[in-house]
């Protein structure tokens, strides 16, 4: 397969308390970063690309190695020091995550963040939805139910989808302090960063961020999140984007709070069969 896979893992994990990046949720230690890498390599993702801090690259690296992965199989791209955007302490957003590594994106790829499991049916989809022919101008979207994105505890942030009959976005807007008691109907898709995304849309993103730091970047804490770029170049006509459901649960870490959970849904998924007990070796 001819697609790459960029993995979005420069997060500052504030409401986690810390690099959920690398945080254990597998029998041997293995972080959700695990399952995904085991699965896009399975797929044939190539190349498979990691957007992170300069600060904590050494550590997800040593824990890469440390779960028998080949160092050399990953590139790296570190967010904090792409000149795109001015140095700051809080990353820029996700949006600037996929500009800072965009040497690295000759080809369609998908988009995936490290502290997310998304299952292999969805990274299949992703896979299938690149490797088919499209007009230009068309990226992919593979959604979940978001009643299957809710965290056992607390709120989440999720990109809340409008599609219509023929499964096109029609809108996505970034909506803060999702629970069980959002008034979000039955069926509602949400975006958890699992896009396919062509080398041109690289480009889009690196001249809308450029104008958001224009207007915005004044602020200390603003940050362009790639739905908000998504929802500028859909009103304006740019872009179609194609959305398939995933029908994979969602694991995540949001919240500390949230290992237990995490890690005892990943136990059912090896006792099931669906990961060998350890990934590499």
């Amino acid at each position: 397969m001819t697609s790459g896979l960029l993995v979005l893992a420069a997060g500052l994990g504030s409401r986690f308390g810390g690099d959920k990046q690398i945080a254990g949720v597998g029998p041997n230690g293995e972080a959700l970063i695990d399952y995904t890498l085991h699965d896009a390599v399975r797929i044939g993702f190539d190349p498979i690309v990691l957007v992170v801090r300069s600060d904590i690259r050494e550590l997800v690296n040593a824990h890469l190695v440390s779960q028998g992965w080949d160092p050399e199989r990953f590139l790296y791209a570190e967010q904090d020091r792409d000149t795109s955007a001015p140095a700051r302490a809080k990353p820029w957003g996700t949006a600037h995550a996929i500009v800072s590594a965009r040497q690295h994106l000759k080809a369609p790829f998908a988009v995936v963040n490290a502290d997310d499991m998304y299952g292999p049916r969805s990274l299949e989809t992703a896979a299938a939805l690149l490797e088919q022919e499209w007009p230009p101008g068309v990226e992919h979207l593979v959604g979940f139910d978001w009643t299957q994105t809710l965290a056992p505890t607390g709120t989440v942030n999720r990109g809340v989808c409008e599609v219509d009959d023929e499964g096109w976005l029609v809108g996505i807007r970034e909506t803060r302090g999702v629970d069980r008691s959002t008034a979000l109907a039955p069926g509602t898709l949400v975006s958890m960063n699992l896009w396919g995304f062509s080398p041109e849309m690289v480009d889009r993103l690196a001249d809308r961020l450029a104008q958001f730091i224009s207007s915005r970047g004044h602020e200390p804490d603003a940050e362009y999140q790639i739905p908000d770029c998504v929802a500028e170049l859909l009103a304006s006509g740019e872009i179609r984007v194609r959305v398939e459901a995933s029908s994979d649960q969602w694991i995540g870490v949001t919240h500390r709070e949230d290992l237990s959970w995490a890690q005892a849904r990943l136990a059912e998924l090896v006792s099931e069969g669906t990961y060998p007990h350890r990934l590499n070796g």
